[in-house]
């Protein structure tokens, strides 16, 4: 075994199921290290009250993840993937403290899940000071990340904010909301931008306000990736499409409630490629075709390669809906001739086979021009597409 290099123990552990992993972390210290890298490369902490035993499919509880780093402080390192999850509405100074100690031992985080409540209290939003230490900041600083996700947390500082932006590449900011807005008279940013992907929830209170004021648009400038998740009929984020980069390559809309609307305001994206709308309940109604038809219109998105029409649900439709020869003209006098794709649930290829026939029936201009493709929802629908063409 010792003529084996790191470089090929690695890539043969890498193949490893977890009971192999666990076997050869027993087996001698030349394997230790890289079986238990994967192992414990993930870590999942509950802030709550009482002690939480560990489990491998459920979260520790903060001082059980204080006391493991604290006892194998070499395993510090091995934790990637971290998942705070705050179950009181507000920390007490004891577990405040422990929490700090926790986040101040951990330098090698790239994936960083924050989120406040539980499955069964969804509604739950907790303010971002009565839960994270002041602290934090550090923990920021001092970690590599690639992706940050916030989820119900209010009151969120701007300098934190700003911080956020400049501190990973793929930012998910979901019922959140910030403490206050910024002056927009100023203009030079903290940190250096490095956002390329945005997930945000349109329920995120002052955040697309505050993206477009001065100091926060520079944080966009290398924004690539943009999915909104649209809850309520208003055109609120209207001044943020407005604002958005040149830079940017794909956008989606999530349509969450049935028969919700969406205004789009006069757009220019000259250089996306990949536009994506996930529609309720299987639906194509003209509250959700109006937004599509409109990205279609001249000098919107001139580069335009595919626009993707997708569901969670099955889409069972027995005659074409009316709403798709607007869209079959639209996409017809599209300078780019983008390819539309329909996504969505089928159970048997004859279900896809009936789907793919009403399409047809729907959009024949599509249909002849080799443009129209029915396709099984396989993709994570909070990620977004890459498109082939970037």
């Amino acid at each position: 075994m010792q003529a084996l290099s790191l470089e090929l123990i690695d890539s043969i552990v890498c193949g490893l199921d977890v009971p192999s992993l666990k076997a050869c972390s027993l087996a001698g210290s030349l394997v230790r290290a890289p079986c238990q890298r994967i192992l414990l490369r993930s870590l999942s902490v509950r802030v709550a009250d009482g002690p939480l035993r560990y489990r491998t499919s459920r979260p520790v509880n903060h001082i059980a993840a204080r006391d493991l780093l604290t006892q194998s402080p070499h395993v510090a390192h091995y934790i990637t993937h971290l998942k705070v999850q705050f179950m009181s509405v507000t920390v007490d100074t004891a577990a405040a403290d422990i929490v700090e100690e926790l986040l101040a031992k951990l330098l090698s985080v790239r994936y960083c899940t924050l989120r406040a409540g539980d499955t069964v209290n969804s509604g739950s939003v907790f303010n971002w000071a009565d839960i994270l230490p002041a602290t934090f900041t550090d923990f920021l600083s001092h970690q590599q990340l690639e992706e940050l996700w916030v989820d119900r947390i209010a009151a969120i500082p701007l300098p934190i904010f700003s911080q956020m932006l400049g501190a990973t590449r793929f930012l998910s900011m979901i019922y959140v909301s910030l403490d206050a807005l910024e002056d927009h008279t100023r203009s030079t940013p903290l940190y250096q931008p490095s956002v390329e992907t945005l997930l945000l929830n349109s329920k995120c209170d002052r955040v697309a306000e505050q993206l477009c004021c001065p100091l926060f648009k520079s944080y966009m400038t290398i924004l690539r990736h943009l999915s909104i998740v649209v809850w309520v009929s208003d055109d609120l984020h209207g001044p943020f499409l407005s604002s958005l980069p040149r830079t940017l390559r794909s956008i989606r809309f999530s349509f969450v409630v049935p028969y919700t609307t969406l205004i789009l305001p006069n757009l220019s994206l000259p250089e996306v490629v990949s536009a994506e709308f996930v529609l309720p309940l299987g639906l194509i109604r003209p509250e959700y075709m109006n937004p599509i038809v409109s990205f279609l219109a001249p000098g919107v998105a001139p580069v335009l390669g595919d626009i993707i029409i997708a569901n969670r649900y099955p889409m069972n439709w027995i005659f074409p809906p009316p709403e798709l020869a607007a869209l079959d003209s639209a996409l017809e006098a599209h300078p780019g001739s983008p390819r539309i794709r329909l996504r969505g649930t089928f159970f048997h290829d004859e279900d896809m086979q009936k789907f793919l026939s009403c399409a047809q029936a729907g959009m024949p201009r599509a249909h002849q021009a080799g443009r129209l493709f029915i396709e099984q929802q396989r993709d994570n629908l909070k990620r977004l597409p890459q498109s082939e063409d970037q």
